[in-house]
């Protein structure tokens, strides 16, 4: 995940593509990492060529409030 938080520092980023990368290959999860992303960056547009849905968004916000 650290090499995804260098990303964060770049304000007009909206896409993002990971596969085949170590940090999306060691992800329990895609949803957990999207969501995982989502809460460091919501105005992502994109993630590895899917298309960011209101649904992924929750999942973020449901995930925030679980790990506070």
């Amino acid at each position: 995940m650290e090499v995804l938080e260098r990303l964060y520092q770049f304000p007009n980023l909206k896409d993002i593509n990971v596969l085949n990368n170590p940090i999306e290959q060691n992800a329990t999860s895609f949803n957990i990492l999207l969501a995982e992303v989502l809460i460091k960056k919501p105005k992502i547009e994109r993630f590895c060529k899917h298309k960011i849905t209101q649904a992924n968004q929750l999942e973020a916000v449901y995930l925030a409030k679980f790990k506070w």
